[in-house]
């Protein structure tokens, strides 16, 4: 028998790649096979090709070490229970062993994606190994070139490692041989892979309440400002995003002293805490979808007149629409109805830089802003002894101790986290370093933030803000209306109804095609080719009419699109083994099936996009009618109401009362509105003044009298929930109720039995004792080390770390927290360190030279000069 080459070897694959991949042959030509680290072709003892590797100042390494490779990447594999519409990812595919390994020992084989980062080693690859079956594999994604990226490879790749279920194998000697870059890679790798699944998850679990929400939210988004015509607006200004973390019970009484110096924005589980403490927050932001979020915002609505809302276009509605604000903002991180119908359409530029949660989204709200600096309060994305969140906020986890684990914390010291806040920490990090934000981190027991500045609340205070600022004046001064007409959104959602008719019709009509043919496949019957060639040809040309629409929709399907994707991969890979009428039946299933999900969701998105036509267009009848401003104004508040928009139809109640008060039908629906949306401050204050027009009114009693009902029944519920141990739900219903019945006694003994309860269920250690316990030797050697790598906010995190515990020598630390801000570049900090430590050594004189010294250096005068010591206690 005749040898092959490895001419004719690389001639072969060659061939195969260019027929597999134009794209990737492309990529890999145009680099040249130039070679970080020397590897030279061999053979093993079993004649198998192999390459030696030459690392600098250090031994060869065989990138296969042992004889039989192939059967020991089997063997790596084996006991891997991997069906067809799963995925195997090679990170590093050497001479391409793994893959060749996947397809013979899987059958049939999964889909595989292949990453080589090194177009040496895939050069190598192509002379020395016959790789023709796997570069002949249909279902295979081929990535080469130093230029790849873990994001666009999975996104490229999103389905099959969604659908299915995904395993990665890095090549085994890689991580020794290219050490931190090839590490780095694999981690963000699997970060990418984790973080699609995540939200693939979330879609496919919640993928029709996205897009409810997203509809029912339309009037909102509509009626507010856009964020494009309000970005930038805040140039310069400090802001302060405030989450409900452990350590935002100690903030609260500085937050007070902020007022209008600086833009102070709460999410939407902070809000109570602070409107208790009388902080009235600029603005509030709400991303949750989840109904159950209401409660969060429920007994504090009557205080939110003045504070803007600003709402995820996929958040839940119900407080959107009670939030009595009249200035909003609607965001979007990645909304479908968003993307690819209402900013073609306007342009309106919601979409905020991908936020995973509520303070993610506060961040870079403050950020399009144009604030600067960013200070973060309560977002310590870890848990604070026994506390998930501060003690006034509404929502709290019942922590399980075994799902908790330690990440970095800003004191030096590990702090306890959870999932979800890691995933948050690592998109902020992201964010951070992506966007250049400067951000502060005032949470001094929470996480460490890779890439802010470590400053305690005080420092932020006394160093960023804006003397000559006033926030709610600019805020007052922007143009917080609409810049869409209300006919043409009705005009536009008309249009799109009627797109959405000839959407269902199509697929209908091929729904009744393909099901057709399916009975009769299933019957033994054969199928003209005529009439196949006819479902075909439906159904190309009805994806492509429909492109957009259909993919608007797709989130609201994917909870049926698992199964329809999971039985297309078994027939590609099984084509081989079936009988053409098996092909024909399956294919037939799956496009029936096809049919279905989308017929099945358009007709759901259909029925809401129906609803919310008739209001817009109502609004435009209304408004044209030739009656009496008043009377307008009524009419459009109760369409309004009628639509649960509370803060339009308060405006509209409002106008209508203004020109006519003693209309009581007016001041009627207005306080019956109040009242349905749990606005009850408000209802009684409305109620105290309707009396006094209308003394004689039977109305009022009865109006009365439901108030009364509404906040019992909030009592009630709360019971309720503690009898089926909903605590959270409990807690937040019984806060509501107390909030207007504040010396119930049933109501406070519920309270105490709740608070033995929740949240105190966990036995994580409190990172107070921790940072006790950890010996001062120890410490000062971990920050000389960061020092030596100028790790410098690490440093200033310990730092802090020790003062906030009572260090003895805190003037000492303030000192060299000084001198590291020095360092940085911050000369205002520095300074306010340093003005610390004098007035902390008062009694010191050797420390007390050393400051003034410092201060000299950097330029600045101290606050005021203590007097000179005669002796100093030791330092």
């Amino acid at each position: 028998m005749k040898s092959v080459t490895p001419d004719e070897i690389y001639q072969n694959n060659l061939n195969c790649l260019n027929a597999h991949s134009l794209e990737t042959l492309e990529a890999f030509q145009k680099y040249p096979p130039q070679r970080r680290i020397a590897f030279y072709p061999c053979t093993n003892s079993a004649g198998e090709a192999n390459l030696m590797c030459q690392i600098p100042g250090r031994k060869s390494i065989s990138l296969y070490p042992h004889r039989g490779v192939l059967n020991r990447m089997i063997g790596l594999m084996e006991n891997w229970n991997i069906e067809a519409y799963d995925t195997v990812i090679f990170h590093g595919m050497g001479l391409g062993y793994g893959p060749l390994a996947a397809l013979k020992l899987f059958r049939p084989p999964p889909r595989l994606i292949v990453i080589e980062s090194e177009p040496a080693i895939f050069d190598l690859a192509l002379h020395l190994v016959d790789l023709r079956s796997l570069l002949q594999y249909k279902r295979l994604d081929l990535f080469v070139g130093a230029d790849q990226n873990p994001d666009n490879i999975i996104s490229r790749c999103n389905d099959y490692v969604c659908f299915g279920t995904p395993r990665i194998l890095a090549h085994p000697l890689y991580a020794s041989i290219f050490k931190e870059s090839f590490i780095s890679f694999n981690e963000q790798l699997q970060s990418a892979v984790g973080r699609a699944r995540d939200i693939y998850g979330t879609a496919r679990k919640f993928g029709r309440r996205l897009l409810t929400n997203s509809i029912e939210n339309l009037p909102s988004f509509f009626g507010g400002a856009s964020l494009g015509s309000l970005a930038g607006k805040l140039e310069g200004i400090p802001a302060v995003c405030v989450a409900a973390g452990p350590s935002l019970d100690k903030a609260l009484g500085s937050l007070a002293k902020i007022q209008d110096r600086a833009l102070i924005v709460a999410c939407d589980s902070a809000v109570a805490a602070l409107l208790r403490h009388h902080i009235i927050p600029h603005m509030v932001v709400t991303v949750d979808l989840h109904e159950n979020n209401f409660e969060k915002i429920r007994p504090v609505l009557d205080q939110l007149q003045k504070s803007a809302l600003v709402f995820g276009l996929e958040s839940n509605p119900d407080i959107v629409r009670a939030i009595p604000s009249r200035r909003r903002i609607g965001i979007t991180a990645d909304s479908r109805i968003y993307q690819t119908w209402i900013a073609p359409r306007w342009n309106l530029k919601a979409k905020l830089t991908g936020y995973n949660s509520v303070g993610m989204a506060s961040i870079a709200l403050a950020n399009a802003l144009g604030c600067t600096p960013i200070a973060l309060v309560g977002m310590d994305l870890a848990i604070g002894g026994t506390d998930s969140h501060s003690k006034h906020a509404a929502n709290h986890y019942q922590i399980d101790p075994s799902k908790s684990f330690k990440v970095d914390g800003v004191r030096g010291i590990p702090v306890s986290s959870l999932p979800q806040w890691t995933a948050e920490r690592i998109q902020l990090e992201k964010t951070i370093s992506d966007l250049k934000l400067k951000v502060i981190d005032t949470s001094i027991g929470g996480a460490f933030i890779e890439g802010s500045e470590i400053k305690t609340l005080s420092e932020f205070l006394a160093t960023a803000l804006r003397p000559d600022a006033d926030v709610d004046f600019i805020l007052s001064g922007l143009d917080w209306s609409s810049s869409i007409a209300i006919d043409e959104i009705s005009v536009e959602l008309k249009s799109m109804l009627d797109e959405l008719q000839i959407c269902q019709r199509g697929c209908l009509n091929g729904q009744r095609l393909s099901e057709k043919m399916l009975r009769l496949a299933r019957t033994g019957h054969q199928i003209p080719v005529n009439d196949l060639t006819e479902l075909n040809s439906h159904l190309d040309q009805f994806q492509e009419s429909h492109r957009t629409m259909l993919g608007l929709l797709e989130i609201g399907r994917l909870s049926n699109l698992q199964d329809l994707y999971r039985s297309r991969e078994l027939l590609e890979s099984s084509r081989d083994q079936m009988s053409r009428q098996e092909i024909l039946t399956t294919e037939l299933a799956c496009l029936a099936s096809y049919y279905e999900s989308q017929g099945d969701i358009i007709a759901y998105v259909l029925s809401q996009i129906h609803e919310k036509y008739h209001y817009f267009h109502e609004l435009v009848q209304i408004d044209e009618k030739p009656v009496r401003s008043s009377a307008r104004a009524l009419a459009l508040a109760r369409r309004h109401a009628a639509a649960a928009e509370l803060w339009q139809a308060e405006k509209a109640y409002q106008i209508s009362l203004d020109a006519n008060d003693v209309n009581s039908s007016a001041w009627r629906e207005l306080i019956a509105l109040y009242i349905e949306f749990g606005l009850w401050r408000t209802a009684r204050r409305q109620l105290e003044k309707a009396a006094d027009l209308f003394p004689q009114a039977d109305w009022l009693d009865k109006a009365e009298e439901m108030l009364e009902a509404r906040i019992g029944e909030l009592y009630l519920s709360a019971g309720q929930a503690f009898k089926h141990q909903d605590l959270p739900l409990a807690r937040c219903r019984l806060e509501a109720y107390l909030a207007y019945v504040p010396r119930d006694l049933k109501a406070l003994n519920l309270k105490r039995e709740l608070s033995r309860q929740l949240p105190g269920c966990s036995t994580v250690s409190h990172p107070d004792d921790i940072v006790n316990d950890q010996p001062s030797t120890e410490l000062a050697g971990a920050i000389e080390g960061l020092c030596q790598a100028e790790k410098y906010e690490r440093a200033i995190g310990i730092f802090e770390g020790m003062i906030e515990h009572r260090h003895p020598n805190t003037a000492d630390l303030r000192w060299q927290i000084g001198q590291l801000r020095f360092r940085l570049g911050d000369v205002s900090s520095a300074l306010w360190n340093l003005a610390q430590a004098l007035e902390l050594c008062a009694d010191n004189h050797e420390l007390y030279r050393k400051l003034q010294a410092s201060i000299e250096v950097i330029g600045g005068p101290p606050k005021r000069s203590p007097p000179i010591p005669n002796c100093g206690r030791q330092t």
